[in-house]
């Protein structure tokens, strides 16, 4: 009888553990299958030779920030690591639907640079939540594709936003809106309609003939903390142009140039802004050096100067 007993419990903790084993598996594929790493290891701008296999590889062997992007863009949830160096977009922008985390090396090592080939560096889709840091983004040229979406607007020439974006640690400069351009065609250095969260970011030296020299919030939310926003250039908001809600706290606006109205900044009719410890500097247009405000504006502990 004893020894029925002790077969008994045995059985009893297998199929337990059969049971366990069941319901963990498909978890943990799953785990695996959503949270890959991908660290690039060639600075070159090949593509992934078979997007979808969970292998960030390049005909070549290598894994490149493209060949990563295009395979995390599969599936998503993907941690994608570059290292210091150079990378020159030679074949387009990057496309990004899907959730993702890029972080470089810091943004004086890590340098992704679109070599003015008439198209931006980063475009985010609507359903997309990407993180960004340690990274310089330079030298794109917002132009729009021939789609009826999002993919075919000409502003945002650093970083095209309709998802939602969280930038840290990062520099975006020299980047410009595509000439000649009828409609959609600001942001040069960010533009984003979706939600945005910039903390310790640099923007600066970014052009456009429109709206936005270094961001333009075309909806949602926007906010800025521990940032600067220098020398950009537009029609309206040199620094930023806001049509939506925007928070900006300890961050500095200077030397920032608009032909028309808002040399720092831009308040348009829809949304509202609060502004908390904010410096503004040498900011210049013909309407509103400092800031041009059409809308509901907070201010606090805010400085404005030379102008």
């Amino acid at each position: 009888m004893e020894r029925l007993h002790s077969w008994l419990r045995g059985r009893r903790r297998t199929i337990f553990a059969t049971i366990f084993l069941i319901i963990l598996l498909p978890w943990t594929a799953s785990a695996q299958f959503q949270f890959q790493y991908f660290q690039v290891n060639s600075l070159s701008d090949e593509p992934d030779s078979t997007p979808g296999n969970g292998v960030c590889s390049t005909v070549m062997g290598t894994c490149t920030l493209r060949a990563a992007v295009q395979e995390a863009d599969v599936n998503g949830g993907a941690i994608i690591g570059i290292p210091p160096g150079l990378v020159v977009l030679l074949s387009g922008d990057l496309d990004i639907t899907k959730d993702m985390t890029i972080t470089g090396a810091g943004s004086d090592q890590t340098f992704i640079n679109a070599a003015n080939q008439n198209d931006r560096v980063f475009e985010i889709g609507p359903a997309a939540n990407v993180t960004i840091s340690g990274v310089t983004i330079e030298y794109g040229t917002a132009h729009g594709k021939s789609f009826l979406d999002y993919r075919g607007h000409n502003h945002g020439g650093g970083i095209h936003n309709h998802g939602n974006l969280t930038l840290t640690d990062s520099v975006v400069r020299n980047n410009r809106s595509a000439q000649p351009c009828k409609t959609l065609c600001g942001g040069a250095g960010i533009f984003s309609s979706g939600n945005a969260v910039l903390t310790n970011v640099t923007i600066i030296d970014n052009e456009t003939l429109a709206d936005g020299g270094g961001i333009e919030q075309g909806g949602g939310t926007l906010t800025l903390s521990g940032c600067t926003i220098m020398n950009n250039a537009a029609m309206n908001g040199g620094g930023i142009f806001s049509r939506g809600n925007l928070t900006i706290e300890h961050s500095f606006i200077a030397t920032n140039r608009a032909t028309s109205g808002g040399g720092g900044l831009f308040l348009d009719t829809i949304g509202a802004a609060t502004l908390t410890s904010v410096g503004f500097e040498g900011n210049t247009a013909p309407g509103g050096n400092g800031i041009w405000s059409l809308g509901t504006t907070t201010l606090k502990d805010v400085d404005v100067q030379s102008h």
